[in-house]
């Protein structure tokens, strides 16, 4: 009988730990839920300001994104596409890099600026100005490039516009801020397909194939085969003169 309050108190401490372990995973997931309320305007969805000022305070939570990999995927079935004539080898490089560029942002969690501030994670690198940045640093290295300026800088803001525009098709996280400076409203797209991928060593687990396979599913195949179906058109397209001669 002495030993019965022991072993109650034991449980309950036992059961108290756990809850302490679980309580902050139930509050992220509650918190990380509530960036997910967004109010459509016109054909885009915005998060609500107070779902950003909530998530503000999630400076250890790591956001989500497609794989760095995924977004290089689209210039290169876009290269493919257009062949070497239009993008020569350079440009075909620098366009995957300046598609994955965007993510570099990450390093905003170690600098502990918020997820939902302009410069955290999908804020102001995520955005059509940092696009056009990239391509003005793109026209001023043309001859490098071995492309017209123009084409040079089309093609980047191309490449670096496609990363926030997929990530506004991921199902988590915060929106990007495609309107940054002038907006700071974090947007969706009102279709997200693609599943969102942790950052960092929790890729490695059964979460990160599952995210691989979602992105297999609705970008990389999706853009290989358009990329497989632009570039044997223009072969066709070449072929067709020379055998007309």
């Amino acid at each position: 009988m002495r030993f019965a309050p022991t072993i109650s108190s034991s449980r309950n401490a036992t059961a108290s730990s756990r809850d302490r372990l679980r309580r902050p995973d139930r509050k992220r997931r509650a918190e990380v839920h509530a960036t997910k309320h967004t109010t459509y305007r016109g054909d885009l969805a915005y998060v609500a300001d107070a779902s950003q000022r909530a998530a503000g305070g999630l400076r250890r939570y790591h956001g989500r994104m497609p794989t760095v990999m995924t977004h290089a995927v689209v210039p290169l079935a876009l290269g493919w596409a257009l062949g070497s004539r239009t993008i020569p080898p350079r440009l075909l490089v620098a366009g995957a890099l300046a598609a994955m560029l965007p993510d570099a942002d990450v390093v905003a969690f170690k600098l502990g600026i918020a997820y939902a501030d302009d410069f955290g994670h999908r804020g102001a690198s995520h955005s059509f100005v940092f696009a056009a940045a990239i391509a003005a640093f793109g026209a001023i290295f043309a001859r490098w490039l071995r492309v017209p300026p123009w084409r040079a800088a089309l093609w980047l803001f191309v490449c670096a516009a496609s990363h926030p525009l997929l990530d506004a098709l991921t199902d988590g996280g915060l929106g990007v801020a495609l309107y940054w400076p002038w907006s700071d409203a974090r947007i969706f797209a009102p279709w997200r397909p693609i599943e969102v991928s942790p950052i960092g060593a929790r890729f490695f687990s059964a979460r990160g194939v599952e995210v691989l396979l979602s992105e297999a599913r609705w970008v990389a195949m999706p853009a290989l085969a358009l990329g497989a179906v632009g570039a044997l058109l223009r072969r066709m397209s070449t072929r067709g003169p020379d055998r007309a001669r």
